[in-house]
């Protein structure tokens, strides 16, 4: 019933624990943190609810039997979250990572990043049982610029698409390693508070004189 789903909302609401992934060396700008924000922003988390992963998993593995939710607004590789979901800290004498401790729990983890590329998907579904990863939006190969089937280009600029992107990188002095952004995903993603790595860098690129379409916000606070 109506009552019934309201009451178990406001019980998942009232203990759940917020984190997100993070690289090797966190940083203030990690996008996660601004979720994290909204989190308590919008949906009403007590502050003691969010906090960085060591935290989170500190608390799950001294007892506290929460459901446990990473924000987050892209996954490119899935690469830097297979890395937060091993990462081993150092709690009470013993090595513990979600890994190590999620087949053990009998509250659920989920992964809720805004968009999420398939092979990204595939990537954190293989190597991070038993999490429940929710995407809201899941980009297929051809939203990359490399694809031979790309919706970037319209179909007529395909064939020369590739060479566009190298020509254009190096006029703006990207190296042709860095061309298609990271991991050579060659997306074209981005959100109003920045824009990810894995977006083609003639995008958003400041140095020399090349003028930008859109510019990286990476130690701004976004807007509720």
């Amino acid at each position: 019933t109506y009552l019934e789903k309201k009451a178990a909302w406001r019980d998942f609401r009232d203990s759940v624990l917020v984190t997100h992934p993070t690289g090797e060396m966190p940083n203030a700008t990690d996008s996660g943190y601004a979720f994290g924000r909204r989190a308590r922003q919008l949906i009403g988390l007590p502050e003691q609810h969010i906090g960085i992963p060591e935290l989170v998993l500190q608390a799950v593995a001294r007892g506290q039997r929460a459901p446990i939710v990473f924000v987050d607004d892209f996954v490119g590789s899935g690469d830097q979250f297979v890395k937060t979901w091993h990462r081993e800290y150092s709690i009470d004498g013993n090595n513990i990572s979600f890994a190590s401790i999620a087949p053990s729990l009998t509250q659920p983890i989920f992964y809720c990043p805004l968009i999420c590329t398939l092979d990204g998907l595939t990537v954190i579904e293989a190597s991070c049982s038993p999490l429940r990863l929710r995407p809201v939006h899941v980009l297929p190969p051809e939203y990359s610029a490399r694809h031979q089937l790309s919706l970037i280009w319209p179909p007529h600029l395909r064939a020369g698409a590739s060479d566009f992107v190298t020509t254009a990188s190096a006029r703006a002095g990207i190296s042709a390693q860095k061309a298609w952004g990271y991991q050579s995903l060659g997306l074209t993603v981005a959100f109003e508070h920045g824009v990810p790595d894995a977006t083609l860098p003639i995008l958003w690129w400041v140095e020399g004189v090349w003028t930008p379409l859109i510019r990286r916000r990476l130690a701004r606070n976004p807007s509720p």
